[in-house]
């Protein structure tokens, strides 16, 4: 059986918004309504594809509903 450190870790909004943090110098608690409005943008856009839409990020990656 194998142990627990052989799992694949798990980042969560707050995560995001610590980076955030680190990289604007803002406290964390300004960042997270940044992270939250960003994922439900992405969320929203991608629910209201008719039929399709494809969101290309630069340096991240593609989203894409088919």
């Amino acid at each position: 059986m194998s142990s627990g450190s052989d799992r694949t870790p798990t980042l969560t909004k707050k995560d995001l918004a610590r980076r955030v943090a680190a990289a604007t110098g803002h406290p964390v608690s300004r960042c997270e309504p940044w992270v939250s409005a960003t994922i439900e943008a992405l969320h929203d856009l991608m629910a209201s594809a008719e039929p399709e839409v494809r969101i290309e990020l630069g340096d991240f990656g593609v989203f894409e509903v088919k």
